[in-house]
């Protein structure tokens, strides 16, 4: 008889990993610890309409063999499987190009320069060109940014300083991180920048638009499903599972776990079939503290407040789907229509609005958070009439982010060899269990795809 897989955790990581091992035939148990299988990208279903925790998206890539290519940080490290996931993500999910997310500045609507690549807003406004182009030999250079030894050290503002000049930084990135996280951009590194979406472009590219007004950088694409869900996607494999036999779902909150000597306890229960390994999609909090410890990850703390609504289709005036805030004139910084994002237009859009709390608080000091982000997403739409829009929910997270500061990071991945440490070397980290930026949605399928790899034969 084939012995069991063990997989402890409801991240996406653990339920890919899962799922493709119980399709190779492995039998597998599955300890949720009472969370929902798939996680933040399972997304919530209030009165019938699917929606995403904010805008989620996906990202197809074609990885192409390079000898010269310098070998791609963690954080990217999808990258290197690209063909495979796209492969996989379009053999459970029906995928379609989204339409271009936009950017809100100078009171106005642009092409997004924050993750589209798209940088038209530099052919309508006079930027400075950064003062001196660097040598891509520079150690400051933005084509050093995933492996250079020094972005282990310096801030996304100094980096971003040398690569894009302080104009470009101070007018275009700087205010709408700010709004994010309520810290400036000094106070994180700048290996880490895209935790906060920032880009970090070569000065060549912007040097060259500015210099000859004609954009040279192609738009990078994302994707979405036809009905602009992306939890389709855990929809999908949750369906197919209850065809499978050879897996088991233990849908509970655990309350310990040990392994030793080839040997895995869980709340008192021994598996004695223990093949040698098992996979983690736990915090990194959780993980420690049902494996008996006490040590805990903390940091500078980032917390938000989204408000998840339904709105009439006689107040949506464009067809954006995802538009990042720069501009001050909201607390908000980012609104997403999963409808328009897939080319629909229902009676009633799924719209999902993003702030910060502390720069909600800020700016309506007078309400509560649940008050402020509902009042906020009227003022963004310009909604007068009640009967035009309905909140469904309001969520406050906090801690949703740690800023990647130096000491956040060495911390993080002393608590990762800390699990190795305690389970004997006997599990596989996922997500959130792994270096910073490594839970992105083609992180955990390439994370998941990895647990079948290893297991599946």
């Amino acid at each position: 008889m084939s012995r069991s897989i063990y997989c402890v955790g409801n991240n996406l990581a653990v339920l890919v990993g899962a799922f493709n091992l119980a399709r190779a035939g492995r039998n597998v148990k599955l300890f949720t610890d009472g969370g929902v299988l798939g996680g933040y990208f399972a997304g919530i279903s209030i009165e019938g309409y699917d929606f995403d925790f904010g805008a989620f998206l996906f990202e197809q890539f074609k990885n192409e063999k390079n000898d010269n290519m310098m070998p791609r940080s963690t954080i990217n490290s999808w990258l290197d499987n690209g063909n495979e996931i796209s492969s996989w993500l379009n053999s459970y999910v029906e995928l379609k190009r989204a339409v271009t997310p936009q950017t809100y500045i100078f009171g106005k609507k642009f092409p997004d320069y924050i993750m589209s690549n798209r940088l038209d807003v530099l052919l309508s406004k006079n930027v400075k060109i950064p003062p001196m182009p660097l040598d891509q030999e520079s150690k400051y250079h933005a084509s050093h940014k995933e492996n250079g030894e020094l972005y282990n050290d310096i801030s996304y503002m100094n980096a971003a300083k040398y690569n894009h000049g302080e104009e470009f930084h101070k007018t275009f990135i700087e205010p709408y991180i700010m709004k994010i996280l309520a810290h400036s951009s000094d106070e994180f590194l700048a290996k880490y920048h895209r935790f906060s979406w920032a880009p970090l472009y070569y000065p060549e590219t912007l040097i060259d638009i500015i210099k000859n007004q004609k954009l040279s950088m192609p738009e990078y694409p994302f994707w979405t499903t036809p009905n602009g869900f992306i939890g389709e996607l855990v929809k999908n494999i949750k369906k197919e599972l209850k065809n499978l036999t050879n897996i088991e779902i233990i849908d509970k909150k655990l309350t310990s776990m040990k392994i030793t000597e080839g040997e895995l306890v869980i709340d008192s229960e021994r598996f004695v079939e223990f093949e040698g390994g098992i996979a983690l999609g736990l915090s990194m909090n959780r993980a420690h503290e049902l494996l008996g410890s006490s040590k805990k990850l903390d940091g500078i703390g980032v917390h938000f407040t989204i408000a998840i609504a339904l709105v009439h289709c006689d107040i949506i005036k464009d067809n954006s789907g995802c538009v990042f805030i720069v501009d001050d004139e909201f607390a908000s910084y980012r609104v997403t229509n999963q409808d328009a994002i897939a080319g629909l237009n229902p009676e009633w859009h799924r719209v999902v609005i993003e702030s910060n709390s502390d720069i909600l608080k800020k700016k309506y000091n007078n309400l509560s958070l649940e008050d402020a982000i509902c009042k906020d997403l009227k003022l963004y739409f310009k909604i007068n009439d009640e009967k035009k829009v309905k909140i469904l929910k309001t969520l406050s997270i906090e801690n949703g982010l740690y800023l990647p500061t130096k000491e956040f990071i060495s911390l993080k991945k002393s608590l990762s060899i800390d699990i190795l440490n305690i389970t004997e070397n006997n599990t596989i980290l996922t997500g959130d269990l792994l270096d910073y930026g490594t839970s992105s949605i083609n992180n955990q399928i390439r994370q998941g795809l990895k647990i079948g790899e290893k297991y599946e034969k």
